[in-house]
């Protein structure tokens, strides 16, 4: 069966991930002749009529962010029934399905892994955008590609790669198209790293963003976010309403000062909780007095810990490309 192409540029190659907000493909820009992934939304459901367009201007705002941790976007446009955002292809996996291969990672691995992810959404919040769904599923991994054409495993070795935020904004377009919350399979995923001020249907802002990189933590260091129930509807109550066992008492060897600034993120009060900033910065001065990594790998800006690891002479027996997948399904 012959591609299907879109906007008469990009040809699909293999849908590689399906979620809340749409579907990811692999392609190829014939133009520029290079492989990209495409996250295509389904705006047929949407009442109004001028969300194509604020889909539009998003993919704009986004596409306008440049961090590290913040996946590149080269190109956007609507039709009638879709539209699509063109972005950088990531080798994956994103970072729940890290967890469920890998199990809980160690401070040493997280503690980067957040302080970059927090960069980023720094680098968006300073642009005025809020991602409203920070979660493992929209974290995926990067690492780039050795000469002999071999990738990291980067489940075997997380610590090779570096995160990346995808889906910015797209969950807010999506909510006004009436999709996102009326899928039960999805729901309580997002629930589990839903802020207090989302579960009760308040306007959020970046200190949202803030909340859901915590329940992150929980997830990348206990294998569980902070919250567990039956529904999402329990979820989201307990996200409003209830206090979650601290970080140190789930994990007895963290550092103490990490339990602290988790447990301010989960602030119930937004006007309590750190900047992502703030986050970064204490991310980097606890690892530093605990040793966790050496001073200098903290104090690199834009070549973090991930971007371009120093190649091993000879290639080790487990390094060989593994398949993108970003499916929030894993």
């Amino acid at each position: 069966m012959e591609s299907e192409m879109l906007a008469g540029r990009y040809r699909l190659v293999a849908q590689v991930g399906a979620g809340a907000t749409g579907r990811v493909w692999q392609a190829v820009d014939t133009l520029l002749q290079r492989a990209v992934a495409i996250k295509i939304v389904d705006l047929t459901g949407a009442a109004d009529p001028a969300l194509a367009e604020r889909f539009r201007r998003e993919g704009i705002a986004i596409a306008g962010l440049s961090n590290d941790a913040i996946v590149k976007v080269w190109d956007t446009g609507t039709d009638d029934r879709r539209g699509w955002l063109v972005m950088e292809l990531l080798s994956g996996p994103n970072t729940n399905t890290l967890v469920k291969e890998h199990g809980p990672l160690s401070y040493e691995v997280v503690m980067p892994l957040l302080a970059a992810v927090a960069d980023g959404l720094q680098a968006a919040h300073d642009a005025g955008i809020t991602h409203r769904d920070v979660k493992p599923a929209n974290i995926v991994m990067d690492a780039p590609q050795a000469v002999d054409g071999t990738r990291p495993d980067l489940i075997a070795h997380p610590e090779l790669g570096r995160p990346v935020l995808v889906d910015f904004g797209i969950a807010h377009v999506v909510d006004e198209a009436g999709k996102q919350l009326t899928r039960p399979a999805t729901a309580i995923g997002t629930a589990a790293y839903m802020s207090p001020e989302q579960a009760r249907g308040l306007e959020v802002d970046s200190a949202s963003d803030v909340y859901s990189l915590a329940c992150v933590a929980y997830h990348l260091l206990l294998g569980r976010p902070p919250f567990l129930a039956d529904s999402s509807i329990a979820v989201a109550h307990a996200q409003a309403f209830d206090t979650p066992v601290p970080l140190a008492e789930l994990s007895p060897d963290a550092p103490h000062a990490l339990d602290t600034l988790i447990a301010r993120m989960l602030a119930k009060d937004p006007t309590l909780r750190p900047t992502a900033r703030e986050v970064a910065k204490e991310l980097r001065a606890i690892a530093r007095t605990h040793g966790l990594l050496p001073a200098s790998l903290w104090t690199q800006r834009r070549h973090s810990l991930w971007a371009r690891p120093p190649r091993p002479r000879r290639s080790p027996p487990d390094l060989r490309s593994r398949p993108v997948s970003w499916d929030r399904r894993k």
